[in-house]
């Protein structure tokens, strides 16, 4: 009686943690991960360098009444996402097996829109997803499967910081905005084939 009561205990204790694996695997069974591109830390880092280098080189200078100070807002991470252009509407099939030639440039645009504390500005982030390629280069993503219609989509995570130049009078110390920017640093690259 011990044992079953033991065997029972057990068994429920493994259904209750496999729940979740298993609506997780349901939730992403219509998107299918084909290929992944992540920018190296050393890329990463000297596009946002460049980015603040070329935020710095157009401050003022010779202006003797003014103090320009550089304020850094919270850095977001976001992405932008959506299907790859040059496809039909209705996706494609591939009866004898294949799938999608892509570039990882051009094609697609996407733009997203992300807020900030005051008094940062809200930010619009963009980027062309790509497109399909008539030709075979680029990425290759296979369909899964023979029977259903398949279309290629993709996702691009950039990490986004707001940037504030302030225009400090020397002598009264009034303090205005003077520009806003913001640094997009590109993470990574994510290709799927989503059925249509």
């Amino acid at each position: 009686m011990k044992k079953r009561l033991m065997v029972y205990f057990l068994l429920t204790i493994f259904l209750l943690f496999n729940i979740p694996l298993a609506f997780g695997m349901t939730k992403q069974s219509s998107k299918s991960l084909i290929y992944e591109y992540i920018v190296p830390e050393v890329e990463k880092n000297a596009e946002y360098k460049k980015q603040i280098q070329e935020i710095m080189n157009e401050l003022p200078t010779g202006d003797y009444d003014y103090i320009y100070e550089v304020e850094y807002g919270p850095i977001k991470e976001v992405t932008i996402e959506g299907f790859l252009a040059n496809q039909p509407r209705n996706g494609t099939k591939f009866p004898g097996g294949g799938g999608f030639y892509c570039s990882t440039s051009g094609g697609a645009k996407y733009s997203v829109s992300v807020s900030f504390p005051e008094p940062f500005d809200m930010v619009t982030v963009s980027a062309e997803l790509g497109y399909v390629s008539n030709s075979v280069s680029g990425v290759y993503i296979e369909a899964p499967n023979t029977t259903d219609y398949w279309k290629a989509y993709g996702e691009k995570d950039f990490e986004v910081q707001p940037i504030i130049v302030w225009k400090i009078h020397r002598y009264t110390g009034k303090k205005s905005k003077h520009v806003s920017y913001h640094s997009t640093t590109h993470l990574r690259s994510r290709y799927y084939c989503v059925k249509a």
